[in-house]
């Protein structure tokens, strides 16, 4: 466990080359465009226009797509199917009785995402969903960390005591608080431990939670949505293999991967292959590193020339070795697509987490954690 000291020089040292604060600065612009599109905090009538196509419209622009895909980071989420958006839609009224509970500035953190959303079909368990429409109307009340396992993780880093806040706060023990009652007094105590130290007062909040996150991240089962393990990958394995038959890795690597199921003895490979290629010292965890890494290596993978960048779907307009004209959609992962697969060519994402079967319906995924294994290794 760091102590403060080691802590705060991580923070007078942190982003120096100002990524982080681009991807934070990029995530408040696309804020704003969402405030503008659905104002519900100021103008609470609106929420009664929001039809059943505006909550959710896979062909179109939809109030979920700003939730789930476009704020991706300003606080991520993943809800594996789109069939949830689909059950928000079946349920407009109820919707929109929530998103009144949400932008009611008499009623807590606590009592937003703790009243009735499980009422929707997978808006329940950890209320991922509640939090992050919460926190897209009080960003400056929320750290956007969104996993009750992560926010746990992280006071500990810390050295938050929140199981004693909660006889505190609460008068009653951690366990037994309701899930939005974690969620708020972990918050409290973060955005207190933020403004104590004068390395941290002026960062935004998100900012702060990036900072927590390349600094001390939790072991990833514990806010990978869906859980993810890289190693449980069918086509990771098969990599690790060759690389094994060809001499490229030994033995006690193999042994701790495929044996002991130790998910850091591969990050620490992958890791190697990043700052060797990439000068980059973590694994991505955002969509603007899956660019960045797709801008230095396009032409090995068969794009020889980059047209355009955009702002709008699809991502980028590129040239195939052919000389064609192909259409690319940047993703962290592979699930993370949600729009006509007839208007795009490729997915171009870090990890692939998708079945064969839900492959089938999808533009050619090509995952750059696959890519560079099988090439830089």
């Amino acid at each position: 466990m760091p102590d403060i000291k080691e802590i705060l020089e991580k923070a007078r040292n942190f982003d120096k080359d100002g990524r982080i604060k681009e991807i934070v600065e990029k995530a408040k612009e696309k804020h704003l465009e969402f405030l503008k599109l659905y104002p519900f905090r100021e103008r609470k009538e609106e929420i009664d226009n929001l039809t059943p196509e505006k909550i959710f419209n896979p062909k179109g622009e939809y109030f979920f797509y700003w939730i789930e895909h476009a704020l991706k980071n300003f606080g991520r989420i993943s809800v594996g199917s789109s069939q949830v958006w689909e059950n928000a839609k079946n349920n407009p009224e109820k919707l929109k009785e929530l998103l009144k509970i949400v932008v009611d500035d008499t009623k807590s953190i606590s009592e937003k995402i703790d009243a009735d959303w499980e009422s929707i079909a997978g808006f329940g368990g950890d209320r991922l969903i509640a939090k992050k429409i919460v926190l897209c109307y009080y960003p400056d009340k929320i750290i956007p960390i969104l996993s009750t396992n992560a926010l746990e993780h992280f006071t500990e880093v810390l050295g938050i005591d929140y199981k004693n806040a909660s006889l505190t706060k609460f008068n009653k023990s951690y366990e037994s608080l309701l899930i939005g009652e974690k969620f708020s007094l972990m918050n409290e105590l973060l955005l207190e431990f933020k403004n104590r130290y004068d390395e941290f007062k002026q960062w935004d909040n998100n900012y702060f939670a990036k900072f927590l996150w390349e600094n001390f991240p939790p072991p990833k089962k514990e806010w990978y949505l869906p859980p993810y393990n890289p190693i449980e990958n069918k086509n990771i394995r098969l990599i690790l293999l060759k690389k094994f038959q060809d001499g490229k890795l030994f033995a006690d690597i193999i042994e701790k991967i495929f044996r002991e199921k130790d998910p850091k003895t591969y990050m620490n490979i992958v890791k190697k292959i990043l700052e060797e290629k990439f000068n980059m010292r973590n694994i991505p965890a955002y969509e603007q590193e899956v660019i960045f890494i797709f801008s230095k290596i396009h032409k090995e993978l068969g794009f020889p020339c980059i047209i355009e960048l955009r702002s709008k779907f699809p991502d980028c307009i590129v040239t195939d070795s052919s000389g064609k004209e192909k259409k690319i959609e940047f993703e962290y992962f592979s699930s993370d697509f949600n729009h006509d697969p007839k208007e795009c060519d490729y997915i171009v994402c870090w990890e692939n987490n998708l079945s064969k079967e839900a492959l089938q319906k999808l533009p050619k995924v090509i995952s750059l954690e696959e890519f560079i294994l099988e090439n830089f290794l």
